[in-house]
C-alpha cells in the first residue's frame, strides 16, 4: 500500500510545481524580449495620440487590453505598475481608468494566487 501512495504521490509533487516553473519560464520570456525598455513615460509621451485615436475608435475592445494585460502584470508583479496605472488614467479617463485598474488587478492578484496556491 505504501508503494501506491509513491506512485500517486509523485505526479502530484511534480504537478505542484509546474505553475511555478510556467510562471519563472514567462517572467524570463518576458525579461529576455526586453519589453521592459519600451515602458517609460518617453515612450508613452510619443506613442500618446497614436494609442488616444484607438481607444476613441475601439474604446471597449481597448478597456479589454487594459484589463487583461494590467492581469497579466499584476500577476506577474510586474515593478512599474504605477506607471500603467497613470497610463490607464491619462488614456481613458479617470473613472474608466481607474475601472479597468481595478478589475485587472484584482483578476492578476485573484491568478498569482491560484497559481501558487
Amino acid at each position: 500500500m505504501s508503494a501506491e501512495r509513491k506512485e500517486t504521490g509523485r505526479p502530484r509533487r511534480l504537478g505542484r510545481w509546474l505553475p511555478l516553473a510556467l510562471f519563472l519560464a514567462a517572467l524570463l520570456a518576458l525579461y529576455l524580449s526586453g519589453a521592459g525598455e519600451y515602458v517609460s513615460f518617453a515612450t508613452l509621451r510619443a506613442n500618446l495620440d497614436s494609442l488616444q485615436a484607438f481607444i476613441a475608435a475601439h474604446r471597449l475592445v481597448a478597456l479589454f487590453l487594459l484589463i487583461v494585460i494590467y492581469a497579466g502584470l499584476a500577476a506577474f508583479s510586474f515593478p512599474a505598475m504605477s506607471l500603467v496605472s497613470v497610463a490607464a488614467g491619462l488614456l481613458f479617463g479617470l473613472w474608466l481608468g481607474f475601472l479597468g485598474v481595478f478589475i485587472g488587478a484584482v483578476t492578476g492578484a485573484t491568478a498569482l494566487f491560484l497559481i501558487v496556491r
